[in-house]
C-alpha cells in the first residue's frame, strides 16, 4: 500500500506525459497520416522517457549519495513510472511494425531525418 502512495506522487508526470502524446498525436495526424503521427509519437517518447528515465536513476545516485531518502524515494518513484513508459513505448513500437511490415520503404528503414516524420 505504501508502494501505491510513492507512486501517486508521479501522477502529474503521468498526466503531463498524456497530454504531451495527446496533442502531438492530435497536431500530426491533422496535418500527416496516422501512421505518420504513430511513428514519430513512438520516436518521441522513445527519446524522452529514455532520457527521464536515466535522468532520475541519476537522481537515485545522488540522493543515495547524499543520504537523503525522501528524494531518493521521490526519483524511484518517478524512475518506475518513466521505465514503464519506456516499456509502453517499446510495446507500441514492436505492435506498430509487426501490423504494417510495408510501412518502411527499402532502405529508408535504417533512420529517417526529423523532417521526413513531419
Amino acid at each position: 500500500m505504501n508502494a501505491l502512495v510513492r507512486l501517486a506522487r508521479s501522477a502529474p508526470l503521468i498526466i503531463a506525459l498524456a497530454v504531451a502524446a495527446f496533442a502531438l498525436y492530435v497536431i500530426v495526424a491533422a496535418v500527416r497520416s496516422p501512421d505518420r503521427a504513430k511513428e514519430l509519437l513512438i520516436r518521441v517518447f522513445g527519446v524522452v522517457t529514455i532520457l527521464l528515465s536515466m535522468f532520475f536513476m541519476l537522481g537515485i545516485v545522488y540522493a543515495w549519495a547524499d543520504g537523503n531518502a525522501f528524494v531518493m524515494d521521490l526519483s524511484g518513484g518517478f524512475a518506475v513510472v518513466s521505465i514503464a513508459a519506456l516499456g509502453i513505448v517499446l510495446v507500441c513500437r514492436w505492435r506498430f511494425l509487426r501490423h504494417r511490415p510495408d510501412f518502411y520503404k527499402p532502405g529508408e528503414r535504417e533512420r529517417l531525418p526529423w523532417w521526413r516524420l513531419l
